[in-house]
């Protein structure tokens, strides 16, 4: 009988256990939601209702300056997965509102609108109002709350001329309020300005709710240098960060932001320069959930010149470095600027980096001078002028007297001296002849005239001057990276006899010397790089041309058979060599376009066999297509077949 007995309860034992088992695996089998905490954000005050304090200095009212601050920190909580609400709208702001800006002038509608959802926290957005020198944050929460009447007692000196109330055994709310204050305190240290303190004080909002809630004094609106910093939207950005972190870490750091900002693009102006001071700009650039903190760029020409530089926030996304050669040995090559930034939870990263290919200024005298980029452009130099600061050009046109006259800031060279391009597009698109005085500050503040120059622009018919034309002569606004692109983008391998037995110019520093040299002649290097491609079918030559003369344009032969000049033979079996072939080049170059004399010595042998400036546009270098009947070539569509390889540069 014992034994039947046990059987029977052993029986139900294992059906217990089978429908239990059988239980939670139908519980399982159901989706389980975690529930994201719920935060309310007031922004004190109410913008075109209620302005709060008012600066009567700058004009900023703190109802704005709350609603910016609410604004941001509602989306970026919103953006890591909280649910938010706010009491009443924010402009620009997509979080949904309990109360129309009208209902939310009166706390006790605020109140009620917050219970009544139940949130896990309140925040209360608020500035402060004092005297104008008062600065500082504050933060207040109440330890007593209307529901819970136990332990209330009264105090005074909280409220002018009226008493406050205080619990001696706040509830779980009033608690966890102070708790959320220290970690308020804390991650608002370092904000730019102090902590005043952290006050218990019934504010009516965190004395009616029944959730965790804590009033935010984010600094003076009545001091007028603050209030000016608070407006901004740099700070706005920090403040709203440093609270968004504190509600993540209140709510045990599951949703703490912890990606470094980005930016959408580093720009440089452009490249070459010879400009000895030039900025870089990082655009875009943001950090939706912390804001940005800080930008700094690593700029550096070679690794042993690195340094670093903190970058000026010129709004709108926008973070600028002013760069100068002489911090970097005054040295000329190729700069390279990395970009990182951080944001306000102390995340940093790398977002972006560019170049800058900074290269020597032409060979130019001491004085005042000029120099002719294009028909339109003109560049003036003033050297030697070391014992004078803030160099000015005033410059005008010889038409209707000093009507368009424009005083140019110099920019300093890469060899010390100081220009300016002139456009004549800032001139009227005036002809003639163009006036450039040169003014210099001595050591006592006094303006010295230091000397002056002239330049001719000369007049272009209709016929030249229209899309059908591409100068010859200006400014390269191509990298010597491009060019690198380019060559390698026609699958071509490049010669390996540049770079054997002590040549040493492998394809980077090949379209590095065509850089220099045209700079050199104000010569467009795009032009001369893509003449070179076109005359040596892609440096493979193969015609009676050999790729021992450094001879890239075929200068010097003929049709009768003649191979031409050998640079190599003349000037060296090295890198001399192949600069030289390609200075002959662009000196061939600038006879066809320029009547402008040669910056460096001549080294084309047939420079003086050019009629000076017959083809200043490159569709006019093919005979067949130059109105004056001459050319670099007899060939038709000569110059079309340059510019065909120049459109493939990107």
């Amino acid at each position: 009988m014992q034994r039947e007995k046990a059987k029977k309860n052993q029986i139900v034992v294992t059906m217990s256990i089978l429908l239990l088992f059988l239980f939670s695996f139908i519980i399982s089998s159901f989706p389980v939601y975690a529930r994201s905490p719920v935060v309310v954000i007031q922004p004190g005050h109410s913008v075109g209702y209620d302005p709060g304090a008012t600066n009567s200095s700058t004009g900023i009212t703190e109802a704005a300056v709350n609603a910016a601050v609410a604004g941001k920190v509602a989306t970026k909580l919103k953006q890591l997965g909280y649910t938010v609400y706010l009491t009443h709208p924010v402009a620009g702001c997509s979080v949904q509102s309990l109360l129309t800006n009208v209902e939310a002038n009166s706390l006790s509608n605020v109140a009620n609108a917050i219970n009544k959802i139940k949130p896990d926290l309140a925040i209360s957005v608020h500035h402060n109002s004092g005297g104008s020198s008062a600065s500082g944050y504050e933060f207040y929460w109440s330890s007593y709350r209307d529901f819970d009447q136990e332990g209330v007692y009264e105090v005074s000196g909280l409220w002018a001329g009226d008493m406050a109330f205080r619990d001696s055994s706040p509830c779980w709310a009033a608690q966890e309020s102070k708790a959320f204050a220290s970690v308020l305190e804390k991650n608002f240290n370092g904000i730019g300005i102090d902590h005043r303190k952290t006050v218990e004080r019934d504010d009516y909002v965190q004395a009616h709710v029944t959730c965790p809630s804590v009033l935010i004094e984010g600094g003076f609106i009545s001091n007028p240098s603050e209030s000016l910093l608070l407006a901004s939207d740099a700070f706005q950005e920090k403040m709203s960060g440093r609270i968004v972190n504190s509600v993540s870490e209140y709510f045990g750091g599951a949703t703490k932001d912890e990606k470094a900002p980005t930016a959408d693009s580093i720009t440089t102006p452009e490249s070459p320069t010879t400009n000895a001071v030039f900025t870089v700009t990082a655009n875009g650039v943001k950090d939706d959930l912390s804001g940005v903190s800080g930008v700094r760029a690593a700029v550096w020409c070679d690794w042993n010149d690195l340094k670093w530089y903190p970058a000026n926030n010129i709004g709108s996304g926008q973070w600028s470095v002013t760069v100068d050669i002489k911090n970097h040995e005054d040295r000329v090559g190729t700069y390279y600027i990395d970009y990182y930034a951080t944001d306000n939870a102390g995340n940093d990263g790398y977002i972006g980096g560019e170049t800058i290919d900074i290269v020597a200024v032409p060979s130019i005298s001491n004085g005042v001078s000029s120099v002719r980029i294009n028909n339109n452009q003109f560049k003036v130099y003033a050297k030697g002028f070391l014992n004078y600061s803030n160099l000015l050009f005033p410059t005008w046109s010889n038409n209707d007297g000093m009507d368009d006259i424009k005083w140019y800031q110099g920019v300093r060279q890469t060899d010390g001296s100081y220009a300016i391009l002139v456009d004549n597009s800032d001139h009227g698109y005036d002809v003639g002849k163009y006036y450039t005085d040169v003014y210099g500050t001595d050591s006592n503040g006094k303006r010295v005239y230091l000397g002056g120059t002239t330049q001719n622009v000369e007049k272009i018919d209709d016929e030249n001057n229209g899309m059908n034309t591409t100068s010859i002569m200006g400014l390269s606004t191509v990298s010597s990276q491009q060019l690198v692109n380019l060559y390698n983008s026609t699958g071509n391998t490049f010669p390996s006899y540049y770079t054997e037995n002590g040549r040493n110019v492998d394809l980077n520093r090949f379209a590095q010397l065509y850089i220099e040299e045209a700079n050199a002649e104000g010569i467009r290097a795009d032009v001369a790089f893509a003449q070179a491609m076109k005359e040596t079918g892609w440096l493979k030559f193969g015609g009676q041309v050999s790729i021992s003369q450094f001879n890239f344009a075929g200068l010097g032969a003929t049709d009768d058979g003649a191979a031409g000049m050998s640079f190599a033979q003349k000037y060296g079996d090295n890198e001399n060599g192949i600069r030289m072939g390609i200075r002959a080049q662009i000196q061939h170059l600038k006879a066809y376009a320029s009547t402008e004399p040669l910056n460096n010595a001549c080294v084309d042998e047939r420079f003086n066999l050019v009629k000076r400036g017959c083809a200043p546009y490159v569709e006019w270098l093919g005979q067949k297509e130059n109105p004056n009947g001459y050319g670099w070539a007899t060939g038709a569509n000569y110059g079309q077949g340059i510019i065909d390889i120049m459109n493939r540069i990107s």
